[in-house]
Formats: C-alpha cells, structure tokens, sequence
C-alpha cells in the first residue's frame, strides 16, 4: 500500500474515531479564515471603488471603477450593507502618502483598505465556502450513502488551500460561480431541469467558463430520452427558459438604469485591451500578459469544441452513466484552464474534482493538490507577499508601516520585467507550472494508458 493510500484511508478512520468530524473541519476552517481576513491584495481596491459607488447612489456601472459582470456588484452591495449597518464601518479605506512611492511597482495602490472592511467584503465569501462544501457533502452523502466520503469531500472543499486564499486573503467571488455550477449539476443529475438552466445561467453569468458544462447537459438529456425527441427538446426548452430566466433578473436592474450595455465591460474591455498588444506600451510582462489573454480566448474556443466532443462520447458512452456524467463535465471545464489563468478561476474545478476523487478515484486528489497549492504559490508571488500586510500595518498599528513599505520597495525594485520584479516571476512561474500540471493531471489520468492504475475510493 502506497504512502498515499495510507494517507486516504488514515483520514477515513480518522472521521470514523471523531464524535463530530463536520464540525470541527468547519471551526479549523473558520478559525483559519478568520485569521488571514486582516490580509489583502491589490484587487480589494476595486470592490472599495465599487462599494463607495453604490453607497453613493451611483449604481454600478454610472461610474467608472467597476469591470466585472453584475452578480459581483450584488455581493458587494451585500458586503457594503454588512459594513454600513451592521459593522457601523465609518470609512472603507484609506489614503496612505507613504504608499506614493510603491505606485510605480505594479500592482500597488495608495488606498489600502480597513480592516472593518476587509471584514465586510469577505463574510459573504465565506459564507459562499461553506454552502459549496456542504452540498458537495450533501450530494456525495446523498449518491453514495456513506457519511465517510461525504465528510472527506467537505474537507477537501472547505480546507482547500486555495479556496481558504480566495475568501481569507484575496476576496474574489469565484466560490459563487461553483456553487452555481455544481447545483446545476446536480439538478441536471435529478432531472430538474428548469432549475438548472436557472443556476447555470447564475453561474455563467458570474465568471463565463461554466458555459461549457451546456454541451454535456445537452447530452445528457438527449441520452436520457434517447429514441423521444419531442420529451428531450421539451426538456431542453425547460433549461432554456430557466436560463433566460436567470439572465433577465440579473440584468433587470441595468435595463431600468439603461447601463445594460456597459455592464458587458466585463468581457469587451478585456478584449480591447488585448487588442491593443501592438501599442507595446507595458513592458515586456506586459505584454506576454496580453498575449496570454489572446491565448486564453483561443483556449475558450478550443475548448468548447473540447466540450462539444466529450458531449458526444458520452451521448455515445456505454457502461456507467453517472460515473462518465460526473468525469465528463469534470474535463469539460479542466479545458478552460489548459493555459495559465488566474489562479481563482480554479475555485470552479474543485468541486467538480473533489466529487469524482472522493466517488470514484482516489487519484485526482493528487491534481487537486497541485491546483491548490500552486495556485495559492502563483497569485501570493503575483503580489508579493510583504504586500499582504498592508492594512494590517495602516489599520491595527500591530506592524509598522515604515518598515514595512521599506521591505516592499527592497523587495520590487531589484532586477524587472515589467511590470514585475524578477524576485516575483520565478516562483509565480513555478507556481503557474503546479497548477498548470494539476489541470494535465485531470486529462493524464483518463487516458486509456493510465485507467488501470484508478485507485477506487
């Protein structure tokens, strides 16, 4: 027996000797989170914007400052509420003049924000966590029966590295767009088929690479009313129109405040700025930054066809039909990141890997190491990690602000690629090729190669 089965099966008996594994998973990773929220990045600066946007009056997109689609808006709304009325928050951030000098080093800002509202934004991130690790427990406990899987995948969702990063430290809403997902996924599993257009709709809506779980549920249905063509498109006519429906609730408040238009910023203003790679005014980083964003857009249709292709084989499929669903809509979205995205993009595979690891094979819990890790490696390398402690030094006086900014200024102003410091790239870059390599992982281990060696859970 391998180190790793060891492993797995010790954590197994492990859930079994505990009185209440869920909920001490659940105070460790409460304890935990709470513990890093002092802890910000650069991108907390855009939710501050937004958040002054929509306490002004302004809605969010009248102004300037807010580039995402309208569900983020929503949650922020929600996170600026929590400050406002329940915190009594008396400011969202601050100016710092000593931070003028960092403005020349991507990506620092003179405006860090307080800790109260660090506190705000990132409660409803959490909460997201602990909804998404849950009804995974739920569906796993509810597909297989045994309370030991179910326990071991709220773990391995609730404890991920990178989802306690995203909610602790970085503040991105990535959480809810798998939530989304993975709800779509189990009401098509249910046959409910209005309701999971609705989420995959929510979900699409919120961060666009969800999409490609349309062709497999497509499949889905068709196979399941193979030789009944009416009854499927029927079907298919029940998910569209909870798709549409889900579109039409998130946009109607942009079609009241005629900002429908500007709230697709979120995508067009992305792809003009890719499109201006030629103007080659950002620096050699920055422009293999736009080039990697044009990769990624051809990434995104190659991987619809990629979706489009896995839908056929598994309309196709014969054998286990729930266990080839399951492993199929997995891969459908493992194609989306056959690049280097940003490492919170990943929060949607977790779920999708977590399921299939704890269900069926034990060896995907190895990319869902890789993914967690490295991506955790990749974005605090990204910003660098003395960078993370800026509110706690401007806001709890427990470090001092000085010194603190003399460590940033060391640590950015060695050799350079703009816009980063090379000190920076090189384990950003081994990070990138961990979670690159867990996403490889996810396609190695379905190759007809490497499934004799599946390790059954």
């Amino acid at each position: 027996m391998s180190l790793f089965d060891r492993t797995y099966d010790s954590l197994g008996s492990w859930i079994f000797r505990v009185r209440y594994p869920l909920l001490l998973i659940l105070a460790a990773g409460l304890i935990i989170r709470f513990v890093l929220i002092p802890l910000s990045v650069s991108d907390s600066y855009y939710w501050f914007m937004t958040s002054e946007n929509i306490i002004s009056d302004f809605g969010l997109y009248s102004r300037s400052g807010f580039y995402y689609s309208p569900p983020f808006g929503y949650i922020l709304g929600l996170s600026t509420a929590i400050g406002s009325f329940v915190l009594n928050m008396p400011t969202f951030a601050t100016q710092i003049d000593l931070l003028y000098m960092l403005q020349a080093y991507y990506p620092f800002k003179s405006i860090v924000t307080t800790l109260t509202y660090n506190v705000a934004f990132k409660i409803p991130l959490i909460i997201g966590d602990i909804l998404l690790s849950y009804v995974v427990y739920w569906f796993v406990k509810d597909r297989t029966e045994e309370k030991k899987k179910a326990v071991l995948a709220f773990m391995l969702c609730f404890l991920c590295p990178l989802m306690i990063f995203e909610s602790g430290v970085h503040g991105m809403f990535d959480v809810f767009s798998a939530l989304m997902a993975f709800v779509s996924l189990i009401f098509v599993s249910k046959e409910r088929y209005f309701l999971a257009g609705l989420t995959l709709s929510t979900a699409v809506f919120i961060k666009i690479f969800p999409g490609l779980l349309l062709p497999i549920f497509i499949a889905f249905i068709l196979r399941k009313y193979k030789g009944n063509i009416k009854t499927a498109l029927a079907k298919i006519g029940q998910a569209a129109v909870g798709f549409v429906a889900s579109l039409l609730l998130i946009y109607y408040p942009m079609f009241l405040d005629g900002t429908f238009l500007q709230s697709w910023s979120f995508l067009t203003s992305r792809v003009s700025n890719a499109g201006s790679l030629a103007s080659g005014t950002g620096g050699s980083m920055m422009a293999l930054d736009e080039v990697g964003f044009l990769v990624g857009i051809v990434v995104q249709v190659l991987a619809l066809i990629g979706s489009i292709y896995l839908a056929h084989k598994y309309f196709k499929c014969k054998g286990n039909e729930e266990r080839t669903f399951f492993l199929y809509s997995m891969l459908s979205l493992a194609f989306a990141f056959l690049w280097v995205p940003m490492p919170q993009y990943l929060i949607l595979l977790i779920p999708f890997i977590v399921l299939y690891a704890v269900m069926y094979d034990r060896r995907y819990i190895t990319p869902w190491l890789f993914i967690s890790f490295g991506s955790v490696l990749f974005i605090v390398m990204v910003e660098g990690p003395f960078g993370l402690f800026q509110t706690i030094a401007t806001s709890t006086g427990l470090m001092n602000a000085e010194g603190l900014i003399d460590l940033l200024v060391s640590y950015m102003s060695g050799p350079r690629l703009e816009p980063y410091a090379v000190i920076q790239i090189i384990p950003a870059a081994a990070g990138a090729i961990l979670q690159f390599t867990g996403v490889a992982l996810l396609f190695v281990y379905h190759h007809k190669k490497f499934r004799r060696y599946a390790c059954e859970a």
